[in-house]
């Protein structure tokens, strides 16, 4: 089973790259507290940006988990 951290980048990428804490919350049907615990730790790590209300993942991890996904 995928962590939770694996599972809020695809549910990120589902929605073309670019999500909102809710819509992650409610796609991994986790509360909002545990959502931004996880997109914190993803945007300590680079892995995702915050830009107007939205997480947004960076293009290189985009690329890695696209090929994952082939």
């Amino acid at each position: 089973m995928p962590s939770t951290i694996e599972q809020t980048k695809e549910a990120i990428l589902k929605q073309g790259g670019k999500a909102s804490k809710h819509q992650i919350a409610r796609e991994l049907k986790i509360s909002l507290d545990y959502a931004g615990l996880v997109l914190g730790e993803l945007k300590r790590k680079g892995e995702v940006a915050f830009s107007d209300g939205f997480y947004i993942l960076t293009s290189t991890k985009r690329g890695v988990i696209q090929d994952k996904e082939q």
